[in-house]
């Protein structure tokens, strides 16, 4: 099943939570009103608490060990997490590992923009459980050039099987077209990786005073786009723009020499061509790219909008991890760069 969404067989539903849209895979519940941190959790299903218990193995056929008939053995040191309310095991921790609560991930929202600011959006759980995502709408918002409207959101997600570190992130969306675009103002500090240890809970009260002064840079931000806004490009340099975000240095070198990618499949694949005609196609006719056109700003967006409503995914949830965390997230850092030196 490609959405990986956890389905509750006691409520019968897949545990995730939309506000007023349309849930991911039309799965979960859609509400019509902003939620509470609280009402939030018990919507999305994700009120069940997780236990870190030692690993005991249990032995094929009894055995007598010191005069004593033993079923099983604990292993030192060695424990796993499960979920209490179905009894279904995530998977095996050290025991450094310290299990932070859904209910606390929540409650450290609550205190990043204040009791009952901030506007919970989506929220959900994947597999059996282990891993969750919420995301929070900040109440400002950024405008750009008077029209282009930009939302802040606050992004965490964060596994219970010890595959990962608790991850919050500060991301603005647009609104016309809902094409994620991410930050790289300071160098990257948007994004707060914490991992389950005994020092988690402090480290979180840590990433609560970062990410709001990231959250209060938004003026910044506006201030970043405003100015791509004012810096007018012509086709040929939006033509290198996507060239060198999309092609290696081998085939950077082949079009220094003059070699026209769209009669020739020596240089790249089809496969690259197609991606790069979407790109180009998306540029010129995508949702809200009739704004600020011939400008960086048109030309940066063009990439975040591809990626989120174009590019190919095998699934959404690789979609998520890539967007968010993964390749197309450094991407659209690049990009974004790259679209400062225009």
């Amino acid at each position: 099943m490609s959405h990986n969404l956890n389905y509750n067989a006691k409520a019968k539903r897949h545990s995730f939570v939309s506000v007023k849209e349309m849930p991911w895979h039309k799965l979960g519940k859609i509400v019509d009103n902003r939620m509470t941190s609280r009402e939030c959790i018990e919507e999305a299903l994700l009120d069940y608490t997780v236990v870190k218990a030692p690993v005991y193995v249990k032995y094929k056929e009894n055995l007598i060990i010191d005069g004593k008939e033993q079923r099983g053995t604990l292993i030192p040191d060695k424990y796993a997490t499960y979920r209490e309310d179905t009894g279904v095991a995530f998977n095996v921790v050290g025991s450094n590992y310290e299990v932070i609560q859904n209910r606390d991930a929540f409650n450290f929202f609550d205190e990043i923009v204040g009791q009952d600011r901030a506007i919970y959006e989506t929220a959900g759980a994947l597999g059996n459980g282990e891993t969750v995502f919420i995301t929070a709408k900040l109440p400002d918002h950024l405008l750009i050039g008077g029209k282009d409207t930009i939302n802040q959101y606050i992004l965490l997600t964060m596994s219970h099987d010890g595959s990962g570190s608790i991850i919050a992130k500060f991301t603005p969306v647009r609104v016309v077209c809902n094409n994620t675009l991410t930050s790289a103002l300071n160098g990257g500090k948007n994004v707060f990786k914490i991992k389950h240890t005994k020092s988690a809970k402090s480290r979180m009260e840590e990433a609560q005073q970062l990410l709001q002064i990231t959250y209060k840079s938004g003026i910044a931000t506006q201030e970043l786009y405003q100015m791509l806004t004012k810096v007018n490009i012509n086709d040929s340099t939006r033509e290198k723009y996507f060239f060198d975000l999309f092609l290696t240095p081998e085939e950077l070198a082949g079009v220094a020499r003059g070699v026209n990618i769209w009669n020739t499949n020596d240089l790249i694949s089809t496969k690259k061509k197609n991606q790069l005609a979407k790109l180009f196609e998306y540029a010129e006719v995508g949702p809200g790219q009739d704004m600020f056109r011939g400008t960086a700003y048109n030309a940066y967006n063009a990439i975040s909008g591809y990626v989120q409503n174009v590019k190919s995914y095998s699934n959404d949830e690789k979609k998520f991890q890539s967007i968010i965390l993964g390749s197309d997230d450094k991407l659209m850092e690049l990009a974004l760069n790259n679209a400062m030196c225009l």
